[in-house]
C-alpha cells in the first residue's frame, strides 16, 4: 500500500500528532508499505526528524493568513491551518499531482490511504479527495466534527464507536479507545521487560526517580514551575528526570535552572529511547496527551495536567477510574504536595500501577495496521 500522512507540528500545535503518525508509518514500513508525508513549514515543525525517520516529505510553504471561520460548523482549532481548508486540499493536491491523473497514475505517486491527523480539518477538506479511488484515514481526539473518512481512529480510553457514529458516514469503520493505542515496539518490549515491577519505593540506581514530560513543546513552561515546586518539598533520596522536545522554546532556561535548584535534575532533549527512561522511573508527572498510553503500557504511575482544553475528558475519565492522579495547573503547588507527603502514597502509587498497565497492551498500532490492509484488500 501506499500511505501518506497529512499532519503537521507547530510551537502552538505541539509534537503529538506527528509523533503518533510517525509510529503507525514505521509500523507500515516494516510491514512493506510506503508512506510519505505532506507538512506545513510552520514555526517548531518536525519537518526534519521525518526526514531523519527515512520518510519523504512533501513541503507546504509557511502561512500567515486567517481562516474565515464557517459559522454553521465552527473550529476551534482553525487558526492552526493558517489559510482556509479548500486552500490547504488544494496545496495539498498539487504537490501530489490530483490535478493530472493520468500521469499521476502512471508515476504510481497516487496513495492508496490518504491519512489526516489535524483538529483544523474536517469534511470540508476530505470531501476535495473524493473520487480519486482513495481511502481517507482520520486520526482524531475530539469528536465534535464531520468527517467524510472510510476509516476513523480515536484512542482515548473512554471512546466509543458510538461517539462518532452521527459525524462519519454510515459506510465507515471506527477504531475507538485504547486496544488501538498508536506505540512504538520498545513500549511493548518494556512492559514485556518489566512484567513483574511493582513500584512500592525506591527501585533505581537506590534513588526515587520522577519522570517530568510535559509534551514536545510545553508552550507554557509548566515544567520550570514543576520543578521550582519540588525544589521546596525537601524530598530525600529523589532525582528528577526531565525529558524537553528538540523544539522546545525552553531548552536552555531549564538546563539553567537544573544546575541552580537543590535537587538532583538531569535534563534529555529530543530522545529517542522514551520506554526505556519510563521503564527506569517510578512515578512520572506529565501531560495528559498521547504520552499517557506510552505511560500505562509501561505500568509507569503517573499525575497528570491537561494543558490543552482537548486534554481534560481523557483526565477526566481516567481520573476517575484511579488510573492517574490528577493535578491542576490552578492548584499544582497544593496538588503537588498533597500527593508526596501523603502517609499512603506507596500505596497509592502500586494501585495506580496496576490499574494503569491493565489499560494499554501495546499491540494497538499492529491492529490499526490489520484494519487497513483488509480494507485495502477489499
Amino acid at each position: 500500500m501506499k500511505v501518506t500522512f497529512r499532519v503537521d507540528a507547530s510551537l502552538t500545535i505541539g509534537t503529538g500528532h506527528v509523533m503518533r503518525c510517525l509510529t503507525l508509518a514505521n509500523v507500515l514500513r516494516l510491514r512493506g508499505h510506503q508512506c510519505t508525508f505532506v507538512c506545513v513549514q510552520h514555526a517548531g515543525n518536525m519537518i526534519t526528524a521525518i526526514k531523519m525517520a527515512g520518510f519523504q516529505v512533501h513541503l507546504l510553504a509557511a502561512r500567515h493568513g486567517q481562516y474565515q471561520i464557517n459559522e454553521q460548523e465552527p473550529n476551534n482549532y482553525a487558526q492552526w491551518l493558517g489559510c482556509s481548508q479548500h486552500e490547504d486540499a488544494k496545496q495539498t493536491k498539487n504537490i501530489l499531482a490530483f490535478n493530472n491523473q493520468p500521469s499521476l497514475e502512471s508515476l504510481g505517486m497516487k496513495p492508496d490511504w490518504l491519512v489526516v491527523d489535524s483538529y483544523a480539518l474536517n469534511q470540508q477538506w476530505q470531501n476535495q479527495f473524493t473520487g480519486f479511488g482513495i481511502k481517507i484515514f482520520v486520526i482524531d481526539d475530539l469528536a465534535d466534527r464531520l468527517h467524510q473518512c472510510d476509516l476513523l481512529l480515536d484512542q482515548t480510553f473512554g471512546r466509543a464507536a458510538l461517539d462518532y457514529r452521527h459525524l462519519v458516514p454510515v459506510k465507515s469503520e471506527i477504531l475507538a479507545g485504547v486496544d488501538y493505542c498508536l506505540l512504538r515496539p520498545e513500549f511493548l518490549q518494556h512492559r514485556r521487560i518489566n512484567n513483574d515491577v511493582s513500584r512500592t519505593g525506591l527501585q533505581v540506581n537506590n534513588k526515587y526517580q520522577i519522570l517530568i514530560t510535559l509534551g514536545g513543546i510545553d508552550e507554557h513552561n509548566v515544567t520550570e514551575r514543576i520543578l521550582t515546586i519540588f525544589n521546596q518539598l525537601s524530598l530525600l533520596n529523589t532525582r528528577f528526570v526531565v525529558v524537553l522536545g528538540v523544539n522546545s522554546p525552553w531548552q536552555a532556561r531549564i538546563k539553567t535552572l537544573a544546575v541552580k535548584l537543590n535537587i538532583a535534575v538531569t535534563v534529555h532533549v529530543g530522545v529517542n529511547n522514551m520506554a526505556a527512561l519510563m521503564s527506569q522511573c517510578d512515578f512520572a508527572i506529565g501531560a495528559a496527551g498521547s504520552t499517557t498510553w506510552e505511560r500505562c503500557c509501561v505500568g509507569l504511575p503517573s499525575a497528570l495536567l491537561a494543558i490543552a482544553d482537548n486534554q481534560e475528558f481523557a483526565l477526566s475519565v481516567l481520573a476517575n477510574e484511579g488510573i492517574v492522579a490528577k493535578f491542576d495547573l490552578g492548584t499544582l503547588e497544593e496538588d503537588i504536595k498533597s500527593f508526596f507527603y501523603d502517609k499512603n502514597k506507596d500505596e497509592i502509587i502500586s494501585t495506580l500501577t496496576a490499574h494503569c498497565k491493565r489499560l494499554v497492551d501495546g499491540a494497538g498500532c499492529r491492529r490499526v495496521v490489520d484494519k487497513m490492509e483488509s480494507m485495502h484488500a477489499l
